[in-house]
């Protein structure tokens, strides 16, 4: 005969260790992120969410003296009617929300984010270098995975600028990558000799490293600090050097203005492949 005794504390021992496993599984999927900002501070956009586990967020957060803007996913063109260019609006929205102010800090945080167009990501940090001006600081942080394209949200030379590398976190990055249209775009992938034959040329690769610091801050009142210029220049050239615009498959960088947070990091090869 099967008994029916009841023991509470078995029940809820079990009870207990089912919202633990919960716990567990939210902290799997990985925390977003909002820094010294509170959730009614921030306002949140969706973006493509890549195929890295990103979040599809970008958000904006403001409490009056200090600013954050928080990527987690893409920022690309999208292939349906309902995301084409969601992307675009949604880095317009931040930057018509981006306060102009001359003290405090501007950060800028990226976790599992992807590529996309270059152009798009160059016009979100060109947003906060014009609203960061005089002792306002620009500090930018990579958590997790920031790949291609999402390399330069941590690209300025704006005076004072400051990149950080948390524990964990990867810079990777490739070759620069056209569709059938673009002219010059039509080299083969050295490491790939299968993939099809549509790499931008070095100097293309390059030139998008260089133009941040030259012809994109022409016109703009951004005080530029000459010492990163030259290390932009030179390192975006040891890159191409070294092959990383030669192939789609993913080389693990680390710029030589970024600084490691908790852990040392290597230039070496990582796995996988992306589009830019």
């Amino acid at each position: 005969m099967r008994s029916c005794y009841f023991d509470a504390n078995t029940f809820l021992s079990r009870i207990l260790l089912i919202f633990i496993a919960i716990g567990i599984s939210d902290c799997a999927v990985g925390a977003t992120y909002y820094g010294k900002f509170s959730p009614q501070e921030c306002s949140d956009f969706e973006v493509s969410k890549g195929s890295d586990n990103g979040e599809g967020i970008l958000r904006y957060c403001d409490n009056g003296k200090d600013q954050l803007v928080y990527h987690s996913g893409e920022l690309d063109i999208g292939d349906t009617d309902k995301t084409r260019y969601r992307d675009l609006r949604a880095i317009n929205k931040v930057r018509l929300l981006m306060q102009k102010r001359s003290q405090g800090t501007f950060e800028i945080v990226t976790n599992m984010s992807g590529g996309g167009d270059v152009s798009w990501h160059q016009r979100l940090i060109m947003g906060v270098e014009d609203a960061c001006v005089d002792r306002c600081v620009i500090s930018t942080k990579v958590m997790g995975k920031c790949e291609s394209a999402c390399n330069q949200l941590h690209l300025t030379c704006a005076y004072g600028a400051k990149t950080f590398v948390d524990r964990g976190g990867q810079m990777l990055e490739h070759a620069t990558t056209g569709d059938n249209n673009d002219q010059g775009c039509y080299r083969c992938d050295i490491r790939l000799p299968k993939e099809k034959c549509n790499l931008c040329s070095r100097e293309e690769a390059v030139t998008e490293y260089k133009d941040r610091c030259d012809r994109l801050l022409k016109g703009r009142h951004v005080k530029i600090d000459l010492r990163r210029k030259a290390l932009v220049s030179s390192y975006a050239e040891d890159l191409a050097d070294r092959g990383v615009f030669d192939s789609v498959e993913f080389s693990n960088v680390l710029p030589p203005w970024a600084k490691m947070l908790n852990e040392p990091q290597t230039a070496t090869q990582q796995s996988g492949t992306g589009t830019r």
